[in-house]
């Protein structure tokens, strides 16, 4: 068996959410742990296994959030799976970003998330959001306070990636 049927059986003895939801908190699960660890060639780029995921099913009998729940639950268990926080302002999450490398983000409900993202102090944080999906060479923001710069590793070997990978669950 693979990880993501072990997943699915798991997940299916605490709730009855959809197999679909759970393989897809299966897969996000194995983006947030492996995060930039792996890509695959694409042209003379990388893909990297960014996720980005929403659940859409009515409220209450689907248990999205009770399924999403059971990843979290394991993915902080885990050293290395960064769970970002429900709420930020843009310049930390560019500085937790930073410093963690990678992280998935698990909001139960979307509506919440993006209108965080569209406060006044969040401006610009989908855009962020946005340009870094791809794992770019290179993101710098200048501010005031101190310049950010988000530079990819660079590595020799084709199994050590970039430092940067997303997943919003």
């Amino acid at each position: 068996d693979d990880f993501v049927s072990k997943y699915v059986s798991y997940a299916r003895d605490f709730c009855h959410a959809p197999d679909l939801f759970h393989r897809f908190a299966a897969l996000n699960a194995l983006s947030t742990v492996v995060g930039p660890k792996i890509r695959m060639a694409w042209g003379d780029q990388y893909i990297y296994p960014n996720l980005w995921l929403l659940f859409l099913a009515e409220s209450s009998i689907s248990a999205k959030t009770t399924a999403m729940n059971i990843s979290a639950r394991l993915l902080s268990e885990v050293k290395g799976a960064n769970l970002f926080p429900n709420e930020f302002t843009r310049e930390a999450l560019v500085g937790m970003i930073e410093r963690s490398g990678h992280g998935s983000f698990m909001v139960s409900e979307f509506s919440q998330f993006m209108g965080m993202t569209r406060a006044g102090y969040n401006e610009g944080v989908l855009g962020f959001l946005t340009d870094i999906y791809d794992v770019p060479g290179t993101y710098k923001r200048i501010t005031r306070s101190g310049d950010i710069e988000l530079k990819k590793q660079s590595h020799r070997s084709r199994t050590d990636v970039g430092n940067r990978s997303l997943s919003i669950f």
